[in-house]
């Protein structure tokens, strides 16, 4: 009879327990909706997750001396989170009058930039600061739109540098096929051109950001998670800026390109191509008429690093290369004279000289730049021979500097004319080949690597922009080119009489207390005034410095081109250590 009693008991116990259950369940729903309604509310209702950017600065760009070239500065753009906006239209109006720019742009940027509601979607790049304190001050009629601070490249030196560092700018969609792979995404910015481009991957920081808790008028709350921007890495040059801003100086106003080097290891001080053009206008919504201009300018062609890109007929310059042929190979000595009447005749073809020359041996051909000499000897030596040796010395083919987009040039043979033209080669071929002219194709900064070869004594070196310790002395694998010291002298001896001779055709370079040993170059083109050129190297006894300038539609090579040269080596002297 106990038995009903006991599950009495444990029935009683249990509902006591649900009943404890169901009170403190009630006080719970009481708390979480009475006393802490408000804030799960604003929760709820008021307050948004946001993304937060946070650019990763690129490495900083310095010249052999540790300034600086290229840096970055703090700019400001806008942008607008989607999911914090409540009239699109309407806040995007607002914005448009308050920067007085069009409403039509930025639903366009709106459209284009949008990824997803978190995310802010950029409308406006580089705002001035005016505007960002504007739009601060207004930020309680702009839910949605913010202004956020990111470090923005800046190149201190604008033009000069321009086409040796290059210029940055948003990821372009085939781009980003090819790069997806290694870390790139939609919207990033990248190199374009220049030591931008070619160590982009080096120079890019790594993005930050972070998630965070705002109110509704976008005031931060608390930051949920972080991630900590990376920097790129910093690069340092074998550029002096001080003489790459006075060779842009010289060449301004010219369309034409300079290459200054140390003939021994490589290491190029400057880099000039002009016209030239602003990098920073790539980046800057305010100068986007510059922009259109720069891209339209078919004519000057301010992108084209002519001193890289440039492929131009050597013309004159290529003597070098003819004269160390045919004395290597016997086909002249330098006591062989050719009688120069101001042409010479091939069949029933007639070949010009700049002048009656009379009896020249090779010293007086190349003071003089006779071209009958030449056109003689290079018959002597053949096409064959001319060409390899033109290889020998770097020609047809790129050099590695540590640009993006570096022309190889052209050494014209009987191979090449057949498969190309269908036709044989001819010994008028040869005779224009002897001189630099016809098919031959070369740019400045072959022409300073291959004068570099006579200048160090016979070694081709690479020519490179990074400054390091490997780079101060010659490179173990650095090509030695198949001429003798004999040879080397004579070659030199006859450059230093361009310069220092009575009629010498670089005269105009000459430079009271310094030796300079050059060669001077017009090239005849299709149309307009020849192409002109000078290149060399200084000292003659211990070079340190070895240069090629070429001037478009320029004239004679011993002229403006000649004085840019004494122009440049006189600053050096002065004012750099280049020469010591």
């Amino acid at each position: 009879m106990r038995q009903p009693a006991n599950v009495n008991m444990r029935l009683r116990i249990l509902t006591l327990i649900i009943s404890v259950l169901f009170v403190i369940l009630i006080i719970g729903l009481w708390y979480t909706q009475v006393a802490r309604g408000s804030y799960y509310y604003n929760l709820s209702e008021k307050n948004r997750l946001r993304i937060v950017p946070i650019n990763g600065p690129r490495g900083i760009i310095y010249d052999r001396k540790g300034d600086i070239l290229a840096d970055n500065k703090l700019s400001f753009d806008v942008v607008i989170v989607p999911q914090e906006v409540k009239d699109k239209d309407k806040t995007l109006k607002t914005l448009a009058k308050l920067l007085n720019t069009s409403y039509e742009s930025l639903v366009k940027q709106y459209k284009k930039n949008r990824s997803f509601p978190f995310a802010p979607a950029l409308l406006i790049r580089g705002i001035s600061k005016d505007n960002a304190i504007i739009l601060e001050e207004d930020k309680l009629n702009l839910a949605g739109i913010v202004v956020q601070a990111n470090p923005d490249r800046t190149y201190l030196y604008g033009k000069d540098t321009a086409h040796l560092l290059g210029y940055i700018g948003e990821i372009h969609e085939e781009q980003l096929k090819r790069l997806k792979d290694y870390g790139y995404k939609g919207k990033d910015i990248i190199g374009h051109s220049g030591i931008e481009k070619f160590f982009d991957n080096t120079l890019r920081g790594r993005d930050g950001g972070m998630l965070v808790e705002v109110d509704n008028r976008g005031r931060q709350i608390r930051v949920i998670g972080s991630r900590e921007p990376v920097k790129g890495m910093d690069i340092h040059l074998t550029i002096d800026i001080r003489l790459q801003k006075f060779l842009n100086q010289l060449l301004h106003g010219r369309r034409g390109g300079a290459v200054f080097m140390d003939p021994n290891n490589g290491a190029i001080f400057a880099l000039v191509s002009s016209p030239s053009y602003d990098p920073e206008i790539f980046m800057n919504t305010d100068r986007r008429n510059e922009l259109k201009d720069v891209l339209r300018d078919k004519y000057n062609l301010p992108l084209l690093n002519r001193s890289v890109m440039g492929s131009y007929p050597p013309g004159s310059i290529f003597k070098i290369i003819t004269t160390a042929a045919a004395l290597k190979m016997r086909k002249i000595t330098p006591h062989t004279t050719f009688h120069c009447e101001g042409q010479f005749h091939l069949g029933n073809a007639t070949f010009a000289c700049n002048s009656t020359h009379g009896n020249e041996d090779i010293l007086g051909a190349l003071e003089h730049s006779c071209n009958v000499f030449f056109y003689n000897t290079g018959l002597k030596v053949g096409v064959d021979v001319l060409a390899r040796y033109a290889l020998d010395f770097g020609l047809g083919d790129v050099t590695g500097v540590e640009l993006p987009g570096e022309s190889s040039g052209h050494v014209p043979d009987r191979t090449w004319k057949m498969l190309k033209r269908g036709e044989n080669w001819y010994p008028g071929d040869t005779v224009n080949l002897s001189i630099g002219q016809g098919s031959m194709l070369m740019t400045p900064l072959q022409g300073a690597r291959m004068v570099s070869v006579i200048a160090n004594g016979g070694y081709l070196v690479t020519p490179h922009l990074i400054n390091g310790e490997s780079h101060h002395r010659r490179n173990p694998n650095t090509k030695r080119v198949d001429i003798s010291d004999e040879v080397l002298k004579i070659i030199k001896d006859g450059m230093r009489r361009v310069v220092e001779g009575d009629d010498g055709t670089g005269r105009q370079a000459r430079i009271d207390g310094l030796n300079i040993a050059a060669k001077t170059g017009t090239a005849e083109v299709s149309v307009g005034k020849s192409h002109a050129w000078f290149c060399g190297f200084a000292p003659l006894s211990n070079p340190k410095v070895a240069f090629a300038i070429l001037l478009e539609h320029g004239g004679k090579g011993g002229e403006d081109a000649a004085y840019i040269a004494k122009e440049a080596i006189e600053f050096i002297k002065g004012n750099t250590d280049l020469l010591q």
